[in-house]
Formats: C-alpha cells, sequence, structure tokens
C-alpha cells in the first residue's frame, strides 16, 4: 500500500512559525481532506510536501522514501492558481505537462485527447486556452494534473468555478483515483464537498495540528451533545433537556442535552415514560461549524480520532 508520511515538520520564515511541528499518514485508496483557513500553513504544508520548499526539521516520504526527482512523477499537482498557458491551445498544453513526466510525444498527445473526452472538452481540444470558460478551464487542469497517471494527486480547490454538472464530474473522478488505490489530497474550503468524499481529514490552523482523523468519528466527538427524534415525541420539563428545536412538519426534531447527559440514559428515560420513541440518533455537528469554531480559537487543543 503507497504510504504518504509527514513527520513533526517545521517551517520558519522570519519571525513567522508557519508550520509548527506537524504530522500526518496517509494511505493509497483513501480522500483525505486537507483543511485550513486563510494563513494557517496548509500552502506551505502542501510545498513542503511537494518538495518545493524544505522543512527546516523533520521529513517528508512517499512510499517509504523521501521525496525525490524521480518520485516528483508519481505526484499529481493541482495548484489553485492555475498555470495552463492562455495563447496555446488546450490539447497542445496538457500534451505538453505529459511530456516533461516523461511520456512520449504521441502517447501525450493521445493521453491529452483521451482526458479531454473525459471531460467533455472534447470539441475544445484545438482551441487557445484563453478561449475557455473558467469552469472549462479548471476541468482541463484536472485533465493536465492526472495526464501522468500519477499515485499521490493532490487537489487544490478542485471544484472552483464550476457548475453542479461539472461538479459531480469532478467528484466522479476523485472517487475513480481512490477506487484505484491512488492517495488523494483534497485541499478546500467547501466543507460539503469534504463531507462527500473524504474519508479523513486533517485541519491546520496558526501551523499547528487541530484536527486529525476519521470523517464520521470528528464529526461525533464534535457533536453538541444533541439528539435527532421523531417529531410525535413530545418533550415537556424533561430535566436532562436544555432546549428543543422543532422542525418543519414531517421532519425530526433535534433535542440539546444538558451537558454530562449520556445519550443512552436519556433514550432510557424517554422509553420509561412511554414515549413514542421510533428514530433516534446522535445529531452530527456539520463539519463547517466545526472549522469555523477551530479557526476562531487563538491556541487549540488537537482532537484526534
Amino acid at each position: 500500500m503507497i504510504r504518504l508520511q509527514v513527520d513533526n515538520v517545521t517551517k520558519t520564515f522570519g519571525s513567522l512559525k508557519a508550520v509548527d511541528g506537524v504530522s500526518l499518514d496517509s494511505q493509497g485508496g483513501e480522500i483525505f481532506a486537507l483543511l485550513g483557513p486563510n494563513g494557517a500553513g496548509k500552502t506551505t504544508l502542501i510545498r513542503m510536501i511537494m518538495d518545493i520548499t524544505r522543512p527546516d526539521s523533520g521529513s517528508v516520504s512517499f512510499d517509504e522514501r523521501p521525496i525525490t526527482h524521480e518520485l516528483k512523477h508519481r505526484i499529481g499537482y493541482m495548484p489553485e492558481e492555475r498555470g495552463l498557458y492562455r495563447k496555446q491551445k488546450v490539447g497542445e498544453v496538457i500534451a505538453y505537462f505529459g511530456r516533461l513526466h516523461g511520456i512520449a510525444k504521441d502517447e501525450a498527445a493521445r493521453r491529452a485527447t483521451d482526458w479531454l473526452e473525459r471531460m467533455g472538452l472534447e470539441e475544445w481540444e484545438k482551441k487557445k486556452v484563453e478561449e475557455l470558460s473558467k469552469g472549462m478551464q479548471q476541468k482541463a487542469q484536472l485533465a493536465l494534473t492526472l495526464l501522468h497517471d500519477p499515485d499521490l494527486v493532490i487537489l487544490d480547490e478542485p471544484f472552483a468555478g464550476l457548475d453542479p454538472v461539472n461538479t459531480r464530474m469532478v467528484k466522479e473522478t476523485i472517487l475513480g483515483l481512490r477506487s484505484q488505490g491512488k492517495t488523494v489530497l483534497l485541499s478546500t474550503h467547501q466543507m460539503a464537498q469534504v463531507e462527500a468524499l473524504a474519508d479523513r481529514v486533517f485541519m491546520i490552523s496558526h501551523g499547528q495540528r487541530v484536527l486529525y482523523g476519521g470523517l464520521r468519528e470528528i464529526k461525533r466527538e464534535h457533536s453538541e451533545g444533541a439528539v435527532l427524534v421523531n417529531e410525535e415525541v413530545e418533550i415537556k420539563d424533561h430535566p436532562d433537556v436544555l432546549k428543543v428545536q422543532k422542525r418543519a412538519e414531517g421532519l425530526l426534531t433535534k433535542i440539546l442535552l444538558r451537558e454530562g447527559v449520556a445519550t443512552g440514559a436519556f433514550l432510557k428515560s424517554l422509553l420509561e415514560q412511554g414515549a413514542p420513541v421510533e428514530h433516534f440518533e446522535l445529531a452530527e455537528t456539520p463539519l463547517e461549524d466545526i472549522f469555523v469554531r477551530l479557526a476562531q480559537e487563538p491556541a487549540h487543543q488537537e482532537v484526534a480520532s
């Protein structure tokens, strides 16, 4: 199993410690979300993984080896700031980047045509990049990133500028990479896409790791002590209940429990009272709420799941 390891890396620029003793471990066949607010150190971390910037201390390895020029050909990197040559033809630009990875000219051209067809851009192969819309350029950039069949794929804001149809196409492409056993690092501020795609989540803030673990485990760890029950359950003056949030007709009722109340004990009390409980589940906190709360804290205690 191909493995990416980041071990206690630190990077300082002048008086700013951009990354402070960060470690992570990602296996092949998973989508690993890399999150962080602006200025948190996320871009510096990505650059160290890519060996664009060397850490002051600590190490980065891929497939049990340090990142070398040879290994870089097994990495596909889609930066947030796109790198397509606007005056060149789309197909030629994509094929050119394939040749930089050592692919023969004819094979690079064939792969470029194939990827443009996958992205629904076959009619634009002979057009100049500047003629493409922002969303089309985004898909062309993804094709360029994947042309050389990399084992590690780093995608920085891959959904920017995409409409719902193309968003779904890109999501299916990312899921396809996971099914092929690729290691996918997904960096985005779109928490809905993280919830839809990610197996595990890493968050950096103020240069430090503040969140790390399985997505579902993290959401449960950060749940606010609330449960969802079917709307027929009536809550009146229950000592364990802090607040009841009734939803629209036909939806579940959200019950916020007092601090320290176990959900199992609360369910038992409802049943003992004869409440018609047909649905009972822990109300998971949306990842966006977790992100915002941690990003706003000046100092964090890491939560690992």
